[in-house]
């Protein structure tokens, strides 16, 4: 397992804040790769706002994770 951190909101009404979960390791036919800096975009601050009514929380904008 990748220990990782993304930036989570608990609710529509909370900010971005640190969160520490891991991902699988990378398959045969993947890569992995480290990431040092990443932006928010605006289509994440409307689905960390629940703008479009699908939101599930605790969300994590812009990766393929979801906390559970």
């Amino acid at each position: 397992m990748i220990k990782s951190i993304g930036y989570t909101a608990k609710h529509s009404f909370n900010s971005l804040k640190p969160h520490e979960f891991e991902r699988e390791d990378p398959k045969e036919n993947e890569v992995a790769t480290d990431i040092l800096f990443c932006g928010v975009c605006h289509s994440d601050i409307h689905q960390v706002k629940n703008d479009w009514s699908n939101t599930v929380y605790p969300v994590c904008p812009g990766t393929k994770w979801w906390a559970a």
